[in-house]
């Protein structure tokens, strides 16, 4: 594999988990999806235009393969009709057209954030998206029914986006 394709993977493999977790509950097939990704990102490398942005080429291979994959399988096709990828992307593209700021930097005013969380919402949050349970599993980690996780979950990220407003890390929106 060309090296420079091995870096900007690199590079944006957290970004390219997170748009995937984003838009999918199924941690294998979040797995699964990264992986035939970077692979057609590969297969496609000569398309990439240089002179943009990567970060926006590689998610709109996701998203592709995403509802390839959705199109094809019959468990998914029901998602497809509420899949929202390319809504979440004009959102990343938005993060990307702000100047100065990394993927990392952005990772610290989130980690602020989180930390900021009540605890039983900081637990929720930590449990599902940190160390990727999924809701029935994290509820019985935490001791407590699924609804009652769903809640705490629901709370802790609209608490996160109020935040991550104040920090300019996410647009005001009335919607």
């Amino acid at each position: 594999m060309d090296t420079a394709f091995e870096i900007l993977i690199h590079e944006h493999s957290a970004m390219l988990t997170a748009f995937l977790r984003s838009n999918l509950s199924d941690d294998d097939f979040v797995e699964d999806m990264f992986q035939q990704t970077i692979i057609t990102a590969w297969k496609k490398l000569d398309t990439f235009e240089t002179d943009r942005p990567f970060a926006p080429w590689l998610r709109g291979i996701a998203r592709n393969e995403m509802l390839m994959r959705f199109r094809s399988n019959g468990r998914y096709r029901r998602r497809l009709e509420g899949f929202f990828a390319k809504k979440l992307e004009e959102y990343y593209a938005r993060i990307d057209d702000q100047a100065g700021d990394t993927y990392g930097e952005r990772i610290e005013l989130l980690s602020d954030c989180i930390d900021r969380l009540p605890e039983q919402n900081r637990q929720a949050v930590d449990l599902v998206y940190l160390r990727d349970l999924n809701r029935v599993r994290a509820a019985a980690h935490a001791g407590i029914e699924v609804d009652t996780m769903r809640k705490r979950l629901n709370r802790g990220i609209e608490l996160l986006a109020s935040c991550l407003k104040k920090k300019g890390l996410l647009p005001e929106t009335s919607t």
